[in-house]
């Protein structure tokens, strides 16, 4: 199972929490949205 972001996501988190870290003590950037390699392959050959 995997999780895909948007790099631009990824990257105003990390800003967010470097510019903040002294609040954090660690932090996981996701989406609680997990979906395999086969179930995308086959989202992909659907939509195209």
């Amino acid at each position: 199972m995997r999780e895909f972001l948007y790099v631009d996501d990824v990257a105003n988190a990390c800003y967010f929490f470097i510019t903040n870290s002294k609040h954090f003590s660690y932090v996981n950037i996701g989406t609680d949205h997990e979906i395999s390699i086969r179930d995308l392959a086959f989202l992909i050959k659907k939509i195209v």
